[in-house]
């Protein structure tokens, strides 16, 4: 039998050892998601807080649109115990089977380490009878040697056959629970953007205190920043220079597939079915503007800004057949 008291497979040593380590990442997983969890409803309890008391600022008495706001908060709260409740339900239930996959592979690991130490114990009470000279005691440790190897050979072989197929089923758990993930929080944050949406459609045309007219959708909705407010100043300060000086290069001619109303100073009236020219001036800081607008010059001679996508550009060919 040789001198040495283990007989190991290293192979066997490194599939154990590797559903191990998949064991650990399932509870890690598992610890992670509640802590997950805790965050999100810690989260949605302060957001409760907060937006609750923004709505008790004002009441419907002074401010038409409070009722909806109250509304569309109330709608985002209902949302997004929604959210946590599908978190905890559908990811949970795939982490269960994920689990139990682990379960059921540990009672095989469970039965092979089982059989090895019982034939590595017996391989030191054959050796220690050889070394006794007591030819029963051998015989008896060999017959029983020879019962435990074949325990053991099948234990092995059923770490190699059940092993991989553990290992592609807790995959496709890991699959299920990343696309569940996503979904669950994609279909959230839909929902919630819809919400917030309809509630900034309500406050179009509501002025504030200084006078701000809130934009419609399609135009970046408004201007929510520092940056941005100087940006749009920059805008304006361009404007006014371009009226004065015409050191500016046509880029192409587009036509216009949406009537647009303007809505600052800085913008073009636009009609449908009419032809503008895209510009560029020639001072590449007086191109400031936002993603989405362009500076376009009408027949008339104005100079604006235009959202680009209510207008389409006329190639080449197209001014030939006109």
């Amino acid at each position: 039998m040789g001198s040495s008291y283990k007989t190991t497979d290293i192979q066997i040593t490194q599939a154990i050892r590797r559903f191990e380590e998949e064991n650990e990442k399932v509870n890690c997983f598992k610890h992670e998601l509640e802590k997950y969890i805790q965050a999100k409803l810690l989260f949605e309890n302060a957001s409760n807080r907060f937006f609750d008391f923004l709505c008790s600022l004002n009441d419907s008495s002074t401010w038409s649109q409070q009722q909806k706001l109250i509304q569309t908060n109330h709608e985002i709260s209902r949302s997004s115990t929604e959210h946590i409740r599908q978190l905890q339900g559908q990811i949970a239930l795939t982490l269960n089977t994920a689990m139990n996959y682990c379960i059921s592979m540990q009672a095989h690991v469970h039965n092979q380490k089982e059989a090895q130490r019982g034939h590595d114990k017996k391989i030191r009470q054959y050796q220690s009878s050889i070394k006794h000279k007591d030819q029963a005691k051998i015989d008896q440790d060999k017959n029983e040697l020879d019962q435990l190897r074949s325990a053991l050979d099948l234990a092995n072989d059923d770490i190699r056959q059940e092993l991989p197929k553990f290992h592609q089923n807790l995959q496709n758990q890991f699959i299920e629970i990343i696309k569940d993930v996503f979904y669950i929080n994609g279909k959230f944050y839909k929902k919630t953007y819809k919400s917030y949406s309809r509630l900034i459609k309500s406050f179009r045309g509501d002025v504030s205190i200084d006078g701000h007219k809130i934009g419609n959708d399609s135009k970046s909705d408004m201007y929510s920043s520092i940056s941005d407010y100087h940006t749009k100043k920059e805008r304006s300060s361009t404007l006014t220079r371009a009226i004065k000086r015409p050191d500016y290069k046509v880029l192409h001619r587009a036509r216009v597939i949406h009537d647009y109303k303007a809505e600052n100073n800085d913008e073009l009236n636009l009609t449908k079915d009419t032809v503008i020219s895209v510009i560029s001036w020639e001072n590449e800081d007086d191109n400031v503007c936002d993603n989405g607008w362009k500076y376009a010059q009408k027949f008339d001679g104005t100079i604006g800004l235009f959202p680009v996508n209510f207008a389409t550009r006329i190639y080449e060919n197209e001014e030939q057949r006109e």
